[in-house]
C-alpha cells in the first residue's frame, strides 16, 4: 500500500517506457544491422502548479492555498477588462491621486496638454456640493503645486476668510500667509478702504487699455453699469458711455495723470452737447439727453457708500502681478450686491492688460467661488476675452456647486462647457447629476456613482476621454495649509516640518 510520500512523489515524476516517445540510442553491443533496443528513463517534468487531484492531500495542505471567491457585480468587475478602465493620464502632468479602479496613479495639467493640442482648452471647472474638498483639490493643484514648475503662476481671488482662531476672520482670506509666503501681499479689497492699506482699481487704467483696446475698456463700462443696473443697457445708454469713454482718452491722451472714474462720470451729461451729435433731432436728442443722464446716475453708484473706495480712484501703487501668487482679498467684500463680481471683472480686464507685457509665462486665475466670475455681464465679458486669454497663456479654473441653478443660455454654462477638464465631486439632486451626464458626456453608469462620493473622491473628465475616479493624495504638509476650517498657514506648518527634519 502506497504512503502519502510514496503518492506525493508519483505526483511530481513519472516513469516512461515508450519507446517512441525517447530518443533512441544504440546499442554498443549490437551490430550495425540488429534493430535499437529500447531504453528505460525516468523523466522528471516540471509543472507549473499542481492540480488538485488527489482530495486526501488537498486537506492536510500538499497543495498551494485555495483562494475563495469574492462577490462582486458587473460594473466593479469592469477592473478585469483593460478596454474599459479609463485611458492612462499623461507622464508631463501633475499628479493628482490613484485611480480607485486600477491603483494606477493620475495626473493632469491642462496647460501641457493644450500646448501638446490635446485638449481644446486650458480651462478647467470643478463641480460639487458644499464639503467635497474642491476647495482641497484647487489649493493643491492649481495652486501650489503650479508653484514649483517653471514660467509658471497663480492669481487667485480669494472669497474664504480665514477661521484659524488667530485671527478675526474679516480681516485676510484663505490665501494670505501662502501669499506672503512668496514674496508679496495679498491685495485686499475694502468697502470704504482709503486706499493705503486697501485697494483701489481704476476702471480706466491704462493698462486695461492695453490689454485689448479701446473696445475691450469700453465693455468693461457696459458690464459695470449692467451689475450696478442688475439689467441690459439700451442702445442710447451704450452710445452714452460710448461717447463719454472717447472723450475721454481724447482729453487725457497728452495730460500728466491717467483718467479715473470722476473725470468719465462728469463727462456724461455733456455727450449730447459734443460736436459729433450736432443736428440731432429734437426728439432723438431728447432721448439720448435722458439716456446720457441715467448713466451718469449709474456710475455715481460706483462712488456711493456701497461701492466706495473700490474704483473711485488710480490703481494703488501696490497693484501688481508677481512672478508666482497674485492675491485679490475679497474676503470683506459684502456677498449681496454686485462688489464681488465687479472686482473680479476688473481683475481680470486688468490681468490680460498685464500679460500682454510679460510674454512667455503661462497664467492659472483661480475662482473659487466661480458664480460670481460668471455671473450675467461678468460672464459676457469673460467669454469675449475668452480668445485672447489663451492667446496670452491664462488658464481659469473655476468652481461651482449647483449646476442645475445656472440658467442654460448663461454665459456661466459657456464658460463650463469650454473647460476642457472636469473634476466632478459629490451631488445630492439627481437634477445635478442629469446635468452632469449632460454637460461632460460622462456615462450614465456614473451618474449614480455621484451620490457616494465621500470627500476628496471625484471624477476626472478630460476632453473626450472616459472618466476616471480619483482619490485626491496629498501630502503632510499638504494636508495643513489645505484644510479650509484652518485657513492657509502655511508659514507655521513650514516651520514646524523644518524644525521636525
Amino acid at each position: 500500500m502506497k504512503t502519502l510520500k510514496d503518492q506525493l512523489v508519483a505526483d511530481e515524476t513519472e516513469t516512461v517506457v515508450e519507446g517512441d516517445a525517447l530518443p533512441k540510442r544504440r546499442d554498443r553491443r549490437g551490430t550495425k544491422g540488429e534493430e535499437e533496443t529500447p531504453v528505460e528513463e525516468t523523466v522528471s517534468r516540471t509543472r507549473g502548479f499542481r492540480v488538485r487531484r488527489i482530495k486526501a492531500l488537498a486537506k492536510r495542505g500538499f497543495y498551494s492555498p485555495k483562494h475563495t471567491g469574492a462577490p462582486s457585480t458587473t460594473r466593479q468587475s469592469e477592473v478585469l477588462n483593460t478596454a474599459l478602465i479609463g485611458a492612462p493620464t499623461g507622464e508631463e502632468a501633475l499628479v493628482i491621486g490613484r485611480d480607485k479602479l486600477s491603483g494606477a496613479t493620475v495626473a493632469s495639467d491642462p496647460i501641457s496638454a493644450y500646448k501638446k493640442k490635446e485638449i481644446s482648452s486650458a480651462n478647467a471647472v470643478l463641480m460639487g456640493v458644499l464639503g467635497s474638498s474642491k476647495s482641497s483639490l484647487i489649493k493643491s493643484l492649481y495652486v501650489a503645486r503650479q508653484l514649483t514648475m517653471r514660467k509658471r503662476r497663480a492669481v487667485v481671488f480669494d472669497k474664504k476668510p480665514r477661521t484659524d482662531g488667530t485671527i478675526n476672520s474679516d480681516e485676510e482670506g484663505e490665501y494670505a500667509e501662502l501669499t506672503r509666503l512668496m514674496g508679496s501681499e495679498p491685495m485686499r479689497m475694502e468697502v470704504g478702504g482709503d486706499g493705503k492699506s486697501s485697494t483701489v482699481l481704476n476702471i480706466l487704467d491704462p493698462v486695461i487699455l492695453q490689454g485689448g483696446g479701446r473696445e475691450t475698456q469700453q465693455s468693461l463700462l457696459f458690464t459695470m453699469a449692467e451689475l450696478a443696473e442688475s439689467r441690459k443697457l439700451e442702445r442710447f445708454e451704450r452710445k452714452a458711455i460710448e461717447a463719454a469713454h472717447l472723450m475721454v482718452l481724447r482729453e487725457f491722451e497728452s495730460a500728466r495723470r491717467v483718467p479715473v472714474l470722476e473725470d468719465f462720470v462728469s463727462r456724461l451729461h455733456l455727450v449730447p452737447d459734443d460736436h459729433d451729435f450736432k443736428g440731432m433731432p429734437s426728439r432723438v436728442r431728447e432721448e439720448f439727453e435722458l439716456a446720457a443722464w441715467k448713466t451718469k446716475f449709474m456710475f455715481e453708484e460706483l462712488q456711493s457708500h456701497s461701492l466706495a473706495g473700490l474704483f473711485d480712484g488710480e490703481t494703488s501703487k501696490h497693484v501688481s502681478l508677481n512672478k508666482k501668487l497674485t492675491t485679490f482679498d475679497i474676503s470683506a467684500l459684502p456677498e449681496v450686491g454686485p462688489s464681488i463680481s465687479m472686482v473680479m471683472a476688473v481683475g481680470n480686464a486688468w490681468l490680460l492688460g498685464m500679460l500682454r507685457h510679460q510674454p512667455g509665462w503661462n497664467t492659472t486665475m483661480v475662482a473659487e467661488e466661480g458664480w460670481y466670475l460668471t455671473r450675467g455681464s461678468a460672464g459676457e465679458l469673460l467669454q469675449s476675452n475668452a480668445k485672447l486669454s489663451r492667446a496670452l497663456g491664462l488658464q481659469i479654473v473655476t468652481a461651482f456647486h449647483h449646476l442645475s441653478d445656472i440658467p442654460r443660455d448663461s454665459a456661466a454654462i459657456s464658460l463650463i462647457q469650454e473647460a476642457q477638464t472636469a473634476h466632478l465631486f459629490k451631488q445630492e439632486q439627481d437634477d445635478d447629476m442629469r446635468e452632469i451626464v449632460r454637460l461632460f458626456g460622462i456615462d450614465p453608469g456614473n451618474a449614480e456613482a455621484l451620490r457616494d462620493l465621500v470627500p476628496g473622491e471625484h471624477f476626472l473628465k478630460i476632453g473626450t476621454r472616459r472618466e476616471i475616479r480619483v482619490e485626491h493624495v496629498r501630502s503632510e504638509l499638504e494636508k495643513r495649509f489645505t484644510d479650509t476650517d484652518a485657513g492657509m498657514n502655511l508659514k507655521n506648518t513650514v516651520d514646524e516640518l523644518v524644525g521636525a527634519a
